[in-house]
């Protein structure tokens, strides 16, 4: 039941109720299999259908999120997160100097600050984990897709040579 109508228009663009809500949902389902999750995050274009206001049912949630991707909990560790998100706010990947074309979304248990008027590569200000501030020598439990976490569509991070962490480039 929502009290609210989960609009998927903006999903691509900024942060969207929607992709918050599948994000809470996929971190929720992990925890209740395993205690070592730290936050949830989906891509936006895998965010395809508003569901309206009121009873969700099975078809409206199989139409906002069609494909058939498996949870799956990975590993990254602080510095590589750092930059991913740096490419994810700047817009550029910061590897590969590729563009990222879409905004990832977020469960609860991570918090991320920037200023879109900094300059590229020095967007993010800050990023909380469990309420404190990322590490980077720390490792994090990400929850995310499969597809996300098997390098299928590549984020800012990718690099051939690392086990597959989190690899989400955006198509060109």
């Amino acid at each position: 039941m929502s009290n609210v109508e989960l609009d998927q228009t903006t999903c691509r663009r900024s942060e969207c109720l929607l992709g918050q809500f599948m994000a809470d949902a996929m971190l929720s389902y992990r925890l209740n299999q395993s205690n070592t999750a730290d936050f949830a995050l989906i891509n936006s274009g895998g965010v395809r259908a508003t569901i309206d206001e009121g009873p969700i049912t099975r078809g409206e949630v199989l139409t906002s999120f069609p494909f058939g991707n498996a949870i799956v909990e990975i590993e990254i560790d602080g510095e590589e997160l750092w930059n991913t998100l740096e490419g994810v706010y700047t817009g550029i990947n910061q590897y590969n100097d590729k563009t990222v074309t879409s905004i990832i979304q977020v469960s609860d248990g991570i918090e991320i600050m920037y200023n879109s008027n900094a300059e590229n590569g020095s967007k993010l200000v800050s990023v909380n984990v469990g309420g404190e501030p990322l590490d980077r020598e720390e490792t994090y439990n990400v929850v995310t897709l499969d597809f996300l976490a098997g390098g299928m569509l590549l984020l800012s991070s990718f690099n051939p040579t690392s086990s597959p962490l989190l690899y989400f480039l955006w198509r060109p």
